[in-house]
């Protein structure tokens, strides 16, 4: 399956932060009998880029999931409204086969934004650290 729906300068419209370079995020989507956590493999203002496939977990472009959780390590937790807009099949480094997703957010508020503004800042600031370590 190789579905997109957004076209290619709205997915970048935002920086990406690639969480495989800093820490590893998950968000929490509430289904109808439980909450499940996923992998995310980057985060911008404009939304979450997921990896990884939940039994029971619609990924499809047009799905929205409300109440969306994502702690955001010494930043906060944002609570946000999600709408599937990409689905693609994948096949990562190690041979195993998934699938990766792309979710807009949806009418974030300007504090959700500053969170994760502050959040990816943060973060950029640690992996520069990390690469440059003061002399």
């Amino acid at each position: 399956m190789s579905v997109s729906t957004a076209p290619a300068e709205q997915r970048r419209a935002h920086y990406r932060l690639l969480t495989q370079e800093v820490e590893a995020l998950s968000c929490q989507i509430a289904l109808p009998d439980e909450v499940q956590e996923i992998d995310l493999i980057d985060l911008s203002e404009g939304g979450i880029g997921i990896l990884g496939y939940i039994p029971g977990l619609l990924l499809r472009p047009g799905v929205r999931y409300h109440g969306v959780r994502i702690e955001l390590p010494q930043a906060g937790v944002l609570l946000a409204n999600i709408e599937i807009r990409a689905v693609q099949d994948v096949q990562l480094r190690n041979g195993i086969r998934t699938v990766r997703s792309g979710a807009q957010f949806l009418a974030l508020t300007v504090p959700a934004q500053q969170l994760i503004q502050r959040y990816i800042l943060q973060a950029e600031r640690k992996r520069l650290a990390r690469l440059h370590p003061a002399d």
